[in-house]
């Protein structure tokens, strides 16, 4: 703390002369959304709430249940389940994609009925819509089964 106030007044020139860098102690600038989604700095600070809005950061996910009463066991940015009967599930994105061309994946583990292999598909008499999306569980002769544990990953830009 020595000098005049005048030398140690913060004003606009003053910060650019500190701004950080990998080699350089500084001040770091934070990502806006837009910069967030543009995916192209390697120089600004990335927020926990602004992380989200990356590329390829997963938008929602979901584990849950369709053996008995369908039911979530965690999820993040999912706002509710419906089923839709035997291994078929609807999930509903709390935020809505921009468009249907998002992407997903997912598991399931199988029914444990001597049949451990399973197939997690989309509903295919259902569109994809940017709120919704259906799946299915289906076991290796392609029988509908609820599975005890599904897990649903989902990216593209909301």
């Amino acid at each position: 703390t020595t000098g005049t106030d005048a030398e140690r007044a913060v004003t606009p020139a003053s910060l650019q002369q500190k701004i950080a860098s990998d080699t350089a102690l500084g001040i770091q600038r934070n990502a806006t959304k837009a910069e967030m989604e543009a995916a192209a700095s390697t120089t600004l600070t990335v927020t926990a709430g602004r992380q989200i809005a990356h590329p390829t950061h997963p938008k929602a996910w979901v584990n849950f249940t369709q053996s008995g009463s369908q039911s979530i066991n965690q999820s993040s940015g999912v706002s509710s389940i419906a089923d839709n009967g035997t291994g078929n599930t609807s999930i509903t994105w709390s935020t809505a994609f921009t468009a249907t061309t998002y992407g997903w994946a997912g598991s399931a583990r199988g029914s444990g009925a001597g049949d451990d292999t399973c197939i997690l598909s989309a509903e295919s008499s259902f569109t994809k819509s940017v709120t919704v999306l259906k799946v299915s569980v289906r076991d290796a002769p392609s029988d509908d089964v609820d599975s005890t544990d599904v897990t649903v990953l989902s990216f593209g830009a909301q």
